[in-house]
């Protein structure tokens, strides 16, 4: 389903690089990539991506999911956009939260934790939780 280059940036030592990079530096790219990564090669890896509010994931969270897909469709022809033929359903909306769902049952949650969204303490769903990553200061 992923190609070897694909898997070859993520277990490189560079990958974890960025971690504590700064502004500008694709960290919110790079974290999207590595949960796509996991969702399509394992069956127990489901990931959270948290935002502060849930309002913008639309306009950030979401639209970068949406970009790095789009770039790894050029650039390799993995599809696995919101337009794939691989089964994979992506939400209509996460305005109020939602959810990237792949055949294997893995899921990529879209969630705010904060100014009293309605997506929080959602019991989470899918295999086993691998990752949460958060591009905001807690």
């Amino acid at each position: 389903f992923i190609g070897d280059s694909y898997a070859r940036y993520f277990t490189s030592s560079c990958f974890f690089k960025f971690v504590s990079a700064g502004r500008g530096t694709n960290k919110t790219w790079n974290h999207l990539a590595e949960k796509l990564f996991f969702a399509c090669n394992f069956t127990d890896a489901s990931s959270v991506i948290l935002r502060r509010y849930a309002n913008t994931h639309e306009d950030t969270t979401f639209g970068d999911t949406i970009n790095v897909c789009n770039y790894l469709y050029d650039k390799y022809g993995i599809d696995i956009g919101p337009d794939n033929e691989n089964d994979i359903v992506w939400p209509k909306n996460v305005k109020e939260g939602g959810e990237i769902i792949f055949p294997s049952g893995v899921r990529i949650a879209f969630v705010g934790y904060a100014n009293g969204n309605k997506i929080m303490g959602k019991v989470g769903k899918g295999s086993g939780i691998i990752s949460a990553w958060t591009d905001e200061m807690i």
